[in-house]
């Protein structure tokens, strides 16, 4: 809790207290100071004080410490100071003076499961080891997208039908040398291309794909439609 009131930062305290571990500060510097030794989920931070206002002071906390979940609380709602708040401190939530206790509480409560769910989110991004999907193959950009937020995790792009789910799969290091593929055969399963006659066609020509294996769902096995 941020704010050179010390009335107004009792009653943040006395309001929060019961649930979450309070620390306090009089102001960005002493803030700053604390920051550095103390792991902190959420900054609650009063946007007019003197010398750095709030938006600055968490500006400055978004560089350094971008996990920890930034909320301000002003007694002003000037549009251009909100959109301030929002593009140069990442603010999550705006909140209002006077306050009420059980207002403030939900926006804690929100700002600290906020901060966790990143923090989970953090984790499966060093646990993830691998990746499928099914039905239509994976769009190029959305593989890149997927290798840049799981950088350990090897993908697999498959690709399946209505009647088959999974029919064929391209190999992680082929992501790259041809991103557009949907891959070769799932083991165990046959996959061509044929034309109108039902015979295969050769590379690079347009025709029907057609799947034979166990991953054939059996309510279309032999159904002519």
């Amino acid at each position: 809790l941020v704010d050179d009131e010390p009335h107004s930062l009792t009653a943040m305290r006395m309001a929060l207290e019961d649930e979450f571990d309070i620390l306090t500060a009089p102001g960005a510097e002493e803030a700053l100071q604390t920051l550095e030794k103390e792991w902190v989920h959420a900054i609650f931070c009063d946007q007019r004080m003197p010398g750095r206002s709030g938006v600055e002071f968490l500006a400055d906390v978004r560089e350094r410490w971008p996990e920890t979940v930034r909320v301000i609380i002003t007694g002003y709602t000037d549009p251009g100071a909100m959109m301030a708040a929002i593009n140069d401190a990442g603010i999550h939530q705006f909140l209002t003076k006077p306050w009420h206790p059980d207002h403030l509480m939900i926006a804690a409560r929100n700002a600290v499961r906020l901060f966790q769910l990143a923090r989970e989110n953090e984790r499966l991004v060093l646990e993830m080891r691998y990746l499928t999907n099914t039905a239509a193959a994976l769009p190029p950009a959305h593989i890149l997208k997927l290798q840049e937020i799981f950088p350990n995790a090897r993908i697999y792009s498959m690709y399946g039908m209505t009647e088959s789910k999974r029919c064929t799969w391209l190999p992680p290091e082929q992501l790259q040398v041809r991103p557009d593929s949907v891959g070769v055969a799932i083991p165990g399963t046959e996959v061509w291309v044929a034309g109108d006659d039902g015979k295969p066609l050769p590379p690079d020509t347009i025709g029907e794909l057609v799947v034979r294996g166990g991953h054939v769902m059996q309510g279309y096995w032999r159904n002519e439609e």
